[in-house]
C-alpha cells in the first residue's frame, strides 16, 4: 500500500482533514532535514572514541 492510498484511510481513522495530514508530513520532513545532520555531527564528536 502506497502513501497515496493509505492517507485517506488514516485521515478518516484519525478524524483529521487532508490539510492537517499534509501539514504533519511537511513538519516531519522539515524536522528530519534539520535534525539528521545535527545528530550525525553530534555522534561524530561525542560518540567517537579518541
Amino acid at each position: 500500500m502506497t502513501l497515496e492510498n493509505s492517507m485517506p484511510v488514516m485521515e478518516s481513522k484519525l478524524g483529521i482533514s487532508s490539510f492537517q495530514s499534509s501539514m504533519t508530513i511537511t513538519i516531519y520532513s522539515i524536522l528530519t532535514i534539520i535534525f539528521i545532520p545535527l545528530a550525525g555531527f553530534l555522534s561524530d564528536h561525542i560518540g567517537r572514541k579518541r
